[in-house]
């Protein structure tokens, strides 16, 4: 009987060191999944978006560059009709016959490297399509010059905002006076007007490190403010907050693949940058800039806050750090109403402003 009882003893110690190494070689493999859907998230949605959107201005140089090259080809081949038409409709019929353009395609035809490009066999397939190319061209063209028309002299209105700050800290201080936080972060404000900027708020520290927006620093006052807190290190102002060398955080969007509440799935992911350290001046005689840079992925970053609505699109933090003491003193965020709302230039312009509205708080010409 003793013998039977330490068998059966044996056997359960077996079975529970068989239950244990299999829950532990289960829980490895769902950790190993998730590693493997992580990447793949990470490989095939999250870096192809940021590096889209990195290269987004170029790409839509390179589009507005193409639009104008075939509207500008275009209107040079409607002048030539119109030549045509003066010199006699009878050539204007010769030309328009397909003739030419059967000509011009088979010569082009030999002379491509075969299998780059697929060209159609027939004259009003090639003007169809070559009317196509116009017609999108045309649209892209007109929407982009109704964009650049909201924003009228964007850079000037920055200079003209910076300019307005600066002239009222300084009547300011000669009046023994300070101008009110709210009234310098309009200005901010005032300049991304035209971009779908929501509001501005200032994300100040308390003795422990938490970051709090309090009701008067948010521009425009919102009627339903509830006071958000964050922990150092944790959303995308607490991590600017906790970043040893200041970087800019930046989220394109909150959502994908609708940039919408409903309709999309978060995406907590943002970029961060850094202004780079000017390089010494070339043989040009160019001064050394300093510009943004250093773009690094950060995964999964954005918290949203409890019990809270998602209704804007985009935004940015930037920490707000004396250049002349390296002291930080919070993080100021920008939301906006639109995917993608700043490029590179709108990043700089928001990072300038801001080293600028910091070094005015340190000098005590601006009231917090």
């Amino acid at each position: 009987m003793a013998g039977d009882d330490k068998l059966r003893e044996r056997i359960r110690g077996i079975r529970s060191e068989i239950g244990q190494r299999a829950r532990r070689l289960l829980g490895d493999a769902i950790d190993l999944a998730k590693m493997i859907w992580l990447w793949l998230d990470y490989q095939l949605i999250i870096a192809p978006y940021f590096r889209y959107w990195s290269y987004k201005t170029q790409i839509l140089r390179w589009f507005k560059y193409g639009a104008l090259t075939i509207v500008s080809s275009s209107t040079g081949i409607l002048a030539f009709e119109i030549v045509l038409e003066v010199l006699g409709p009878e050539r204007l019929a010769e030309w328009l016959n397909g003739a030419h353009i059967s000509a011009m395609l088979n010569w082009f035809s030999q002379w491509r490297p075969t299998g780059l490009l697929i060209l159609p066999e027939s004259a009003a397939r090639t003007r169809l399509i070559l009317f196509a190319l116009l017609i999108i061209s045309a649209v892209y063209l007109t929407l982009h010059n109704v964009e650049e028309a909201r924003k009228p002299g964007h850079e000037y209105q920055f200079a003209r905002a910076i300019n307005s700050l600066l002239l009222n800290c300084r009547i300011a201080r000669a009046s023994g006076t300070t101008v009110p936080i709210a009234e310098a972060l309009n200005f901010l404000r005032y300049v991304f007007r035209y971009s779908g900027i929501k509001h501005v708020a200032l994300h100040l520290p308390d003795d422990q490190g938490t970051l709090t927006i309090k009701r008067e620093h948010v521009v425009p006052p919102e009627a339903d403010f509830t006071e958000l807190t964050l922990q150092r290190g944790q959303g995308v102002a607490g991590r600017v907050y906790d970043d040893p060398d200041a970087h800019v955080q930046y989220m394109p969007r909150m959502f994908l693949p609708v940039n919408r509440r409903y309709g999309g799935w978060l995406f907590p992911h943002s970029v961060r940058f850094l202004f780079s350290r000017p390089a010494p001046a070339g043989h040009s005689g160019e001064p050394p800039l300093w510009e943004v840079g250093n773009e690094e992925i950060n995964p999964d970053l954005f918290v949203p806050a409890p019990n809270s609505r998602i209704n804007y699109q985009s935004l940015l933090s930037v920490p707000a750090v004396s250049v002349i003491d390296q002291q930080l003193l919070g993080v100021v965020t920008l939301v906006f109403s639109r995917t993608a709302a700043l490029d590179k230039a709108g990043i700089a312009m928001a990072l300038t402003f801001v080293l600028l509205l910091t070094g005015e708080i340190r000098s005590g010409n601006i009231k917090l």
